[in-house]
Parts: structure tokens; C-alpha cells; sequence
């Protein structure tokens, strides 16, 4: 029995160990240039396998893009606990499939499949766990590929970064005392019910203070599917470069607070959960505990997220074709208090291009100047009086010749808030 104890506690203390060991991380970003992959605007196409004999393309700079991309790691490999590759992905062109990269020739990696290989237009941040042994320390070779039906289409890596999950014993940590750092996430209200505001802040101890650089705040729940994996009850948020959208929040002044307005979060069926990730200054990142077990006031007045129930595959406007999609609201329009409208899209901004984007006949804007080559995400009020029960009508329309518009998915959707 005194035997079997010791196992039971050895166990326990890997798996709590375990839990505090892969909290920091290190980041190694992707090197795109010319030399590397023979494309100069910093972004790594990856071509269809048999684009470079395709008739029609095959003569165009794209297809000179080889798919490889060079991240080095300068870390000793047995101070690691685990590792991950990040993206920020375009698509690619409707009809894209099998996605994969091999890592330094060691292994084939698939990256997941979330609506292009469907024809869907799609914007992903994946996250594809790698194993250590497959890393070196210096510079790794990542070879992407993919298929598509047409034998012409690409994806689009925008950002690429390795993070590297260190050991308790790792020298950053033991050399800076961050092998005693710990943070942990107080809510202003000491009970787990969120109200309309919901403050926040880090605790921590006050010797690191100086060491942090800022901290970015996450919340897992229902809601729009901004980061393109398809799953609406998730963590939110997405990065362009690196840099969150989308999120709870990020701050770079002690004591790191921050208010989260949930009066347009749709209910939910499940409860809601925070996170933070705590940068500091000398490129270490830590992620906090999860705080699980968070629910909505039963009080709240009731929030509804409503997608398309039909839009065109692939909802892209170009060449002067206009896109149309439908919604179905209940009948108690008049009980609307606010409406609020989603959509996230893809363009490349050409001079004298004409757009229009239409909720039945009513115009919005839903681009912007100098939102070019990323995603954007738009969030719009909409009046409620250009709402009706039953089918409601999305259109898009866009004149230019060239990329055009692309609706991302999961597609425009509409969040509703009701009177009490």
C-alpha cells in the first residue's frame, strides 16, 4: 500500500509539473524572402503540384514560389517540453485541398481542412503541435504543398512562427527567477456571474512587475467564428503580424486591467472561460490558468447570433456579379433593442473598383481604406427597421476585374439583442 501511495504521488506531481512546465513559450518567426522562396512581397505561396505545367498559369511569377519556408530555432532541444507551429493562412483558391508541410524531411504534417477544399472562401489561424525530435537547433526546413482540382490554386502563409515550450529548467527561466513566476486572472466581481461589464486583472508577483511588457486577455465562448476553425463555442480572436484582433483585450500598464463589454454576446449553453497571455520583456511568454465555470446573469437581456441559412459557394464578388445571401428572423422584429452585423473579409484594393453591400436594399460599409491583403474583420450596427421577419436578403456586389471581394467564412451573420 505505502508503495502504491508513492506511485499515486510521483504521478501526481508529473502531471502538476507537467501543467507548469509547458506555461512559457518562446517564439521563432518565419524568414520569407527571395533568396528562400523566390518571392519578395514577405509571404509564402504555396502552389497546386502541378501548377508549373499548367497551360493557363504556369508562366505566371507565382507559380516561382517553391513552398519553403526557414524558421530558425536556436534552442537546445532537450530543454523543451513541447512545440507547435502557428499560422496565419489564407485559404487558399476554392477547391484547395490537402494542405501539408513536411518538417527538416522527417515527417509529413496535415494542416486542417476548414471549408476551401468545400469551395468556401476561408481565412484559418491553425495550430499543428510538431514533435521536438523532428526540430534542429538552427535553421528548420518547412515544405508546403497542396492539390487542386483546376491543377492551378495556392494558399497564402501571411505569418508562420515555431513556439517553443520551455522546461522548468530552462536557462531564460532559472538565469531571470522566472522558474518562481506564476499569474493568475481576478475578476472585479468575487463571484462567477458576468454582468454587461466584466472588469479584469493580473495578479502576480510585484517583483516581475517591471518584467512585463504587456498582457493579452482571452475568452472562450459562443460566438462568431472570427478565427475561421469553424467552431463558434472557442477561444476568440485572431492576429494579423503577430498582432491580436478580436480578443478580451491587451494592456501594457500595471496593474494590466481591463473592462470586457458582453451585452452582445449571444447566451449560451455552456460556461464561459478566460485566459491571459503574459509577454515579457525578454521574449518570454506565459499563459495563465484557465478560469472556467463563468456564466451570463440570468438577468441579461437575451442576445441571438444568426447565421446565413443559404450564401454562394464561393461567396467572392468580382467582374460585376452580384452575390446574394438570405437570413430568416423570427417574427418578433419588433422587439429588437440592437442589431449588429459580422463579416469578415479578404480583398485587394483596386483603383476605381466599384462595391456595394446591401441588407434588403439598405447599403453599409462593411471595407476600409488601407485594409489591404488581410483579413478585416467588420462589425456594423444595422438599424433594426431595415430588418423583417422571414427572408432577409445579403448582397455583394463588386466591379473590378481582378481579386474582387472575398466573404471569409463563417460567412455575414447578424447578432440581435431584445428588449427585456
Amino acid at each position: 500500500m505505502k508503495r502504491l501511495v508513492t506511485i499515486i504521488s510521483f504521478l501526481l506531481l508529473i502531471i502538476n509539473t507537467g501543467n507548469c512546465q509547458t506555461r512559457f513559450f518562446k517564439e521563432y518567426p518565419a524568414d520569407f524572402s527571395k533568396e528562400i522562396n523566390n518571392i519578395t512581397n514577405g509571404r509564402l505561396r504555396v502552389n497546386d503540384t502541378n501548377a508549373s505545367l499548367n497551360l493557363d498559369y504556369g508562366n505566371r511569377g507565382e507559380v516561382r514560389s517553391n513552398g519553403l519556408m526557414l524558421i530558425s530555432v536556436p534552442e537546445n532541444l532537450f530543454s523543451l517540453e513541447k512545440a507547435e507551429l502557428y499560422l496565419e493562412l489564407w485559404g487558399g483558391h476554392p477547391g484547395t485541398k490537402n494542405k501539408h508541410f513536411s518538417l527538416n524531411g522527417k515527417q509529413i504534417y496535415s494542416l486542417q481542412e476548414v471549408g476551401a477544399a468545400a469551395g468556401h472562401c476561408v481565412y484559418s489561424n491553425p495550430v499543428i503541435p510538431v514533435k521536438i525530435q523532428h526540430l534542429v537547433n538552427a535553421a528548420n526546413a518547412l515544405l508546403f504543398s497542396c492539390e487542386n482540382p483546376k491543377g492551378w490554386g495556392h494558399y497564402i502563409i501571411e505569418h508562420a512562427t515555431i513556439r517553443c515550450y520551455l522546461a522548468p529548467d530552462h536557462p531564460v527561466l532559472t538565469k531571470n527567477g522566472l522558474h518562481h513566476f506564476s499569474a493568475e486572472i481576478k475578476l472585479a466581481s468575487s463571484n462567477c456571474i458576468l454582468g454587461d461589464e466584466v472588469g479584469m486583472q493580473l495578479t502576480y508577483p510585484k517583483s516581475h512587475e517591471s518584467s512585463i511588457d504587456s498582457v493579452v486577455y482571452f475568452g472562450r465562448y459562443l460566438d462568431f467564428d472570427e478565427n475561421g476553425d469553424g467552431i463558434e463555442n472557442d477561444w476568440h480572436g485572431f492576429s494579423i503580424n503577430g498582432t491580436f484582433e478580436n480578443h478580451l483585450g491587451t494592456v501594457s500598464e500595471p496593474p494590466f486591467q481591463i473592462v470586457w463589454n458582453t451585452s452582445m454576446i449571444p447566451d449560451q449553453g455552456k460556461p464561459l472561460a478566460i485566459k491571459a497571455l503574459v509577454c515579457l520583456k525578454n521574449g518570454v511568454r506565459y499563459w495563465t490558468p484557465v478560469r472556467d465555470g463563468l456564466y451570463l446573469s440570468k438577468n441579461r437581456k437575451p442576445v441571438t447570433l444568426i447565421p446565413c441559412t443559404s450564401m454562394p459557394v464561393p461567396f467572392w464578388a468580382r467582374a460585376s456579379r452580384e452575390m446574394k445571401a438570405t437570413m430568416i428572423l423570427p417574427d418578433n422584429i419588433d422587439k429588437i433593442e440592437q442589431a449588429m452585423l459580422l463579416i469578415k473579409t479578404w480583398y485587394t484594393q483596386i483603383e476605381h473598383s466599384v462595391y456595394h453591400f446591401s441588407i434588403n436594399n439598405h447599403e453599409y460599409t462593411i471595407i476600409s481604406e488601407g485594409c489591404d491583403k488581410k483579413p478585416l474583420l467588420s462589425k456594423i450596427d444595422v438599424n433594426p427597421a431595415h430588418l423583417k421577419s422571414g427572408d432577409n436578403e445579403i448582397s455583394l456586389f463588386c466591379d473590378t476585374r481582378h481579386h474582387g471581394i472575398e466573404v471569409l467564412l463563417p460567412g455575414p451573420c447578424l447578432l440581435i439583442r431584445y428588449h427585456e
